[in-house]
């Protein structure tokens, strides 16, 4: 959920969430189920031309560098999701499970190792479609992130239940937003993209 909420903040979509609660009164993360979204691999579309590789570059350049930040190694092809508009094809994230405190605070390290899944999708779409990522996008994805405030942060952690987060763990979250780490871990990002070695 703070993974989803911190997109948002950022401008990347995501399908709205909220806090689901089942009969016997236990609360789950619950996601609105999308409509008007492709209903063939969005993929085989760009391979047919349905779907122009050049106009949905910028959005998969923002989710790529988010998916750095928050250490999301897990991101396939079936992880986004394509909704038709008026004009073109919106582009949404969505599955934070294996991000963000999956790995435990502080993230491990970078760059992600060759048969993470978000390389893996990384280099099926280089290999298909060619160079895609838009530097200017990434940068000011980062950007974006650096530029989230504590109090942000803060909202985001409080937009689920206080029972899913220790108050340790939010404050060690929290203590890690104002260091230097985060900012290093931006900083490393946008050098990892620059130089192509987290490409």
């Amino acid at each position: 959920m703070v993974c989803t909420h911190l997109a948002s903040t950022i401008g990347i979509p995501s399908p709205p969430c909220t806090v689901a609660e089942f009969p016997d009164g236990s609360l789950a993360f619950g996601s609105r189920w999308e409509g008007g979204v492709a209903k063939e691999p969005w993929w085989q579309m760009v391979r047919r031309g349905a779907i122009v590789m050049a106009d949905i570059a910028p959005a998969l350049s923002r989710i790529y560098a988010f998916d750095h930040f928050v250490h999301n190694e897990d991101r396939h092809l079936n992880n986004f999701l394509f909704r038709d508009q008026h004009k073109g094809w919106a582009v949404l994230a969505f599955d934070y499970s294996r991000a963000w405190l999956y790995n435990g605070m502080p993230l491990p390290a970078l760059p992600f190792q060759p048969d993470k899944k978000t390389i893996v999708a990384r280099r099926f779409l280089l290999s298909e479609f060619g160079e895609y990522i838009d530097k200017a996008e990434t940068n000011n994805t980062l950007q974006k992130i650096a530029n989230v405030t504590e109090t942000q942060i803060l909202q985001s952690i409080n937009s689920h239940p206080k029972t899913w987060l220790p108050d340790d763990e939010r404050d060690r979250i929290v203590n890690w937003w104002r260091s230097r780490d985060r900012t290093d871990r931006i900083d490393q990002i946008c050098q990892g993209i620059r130089d192509g070695t987290y490409l």
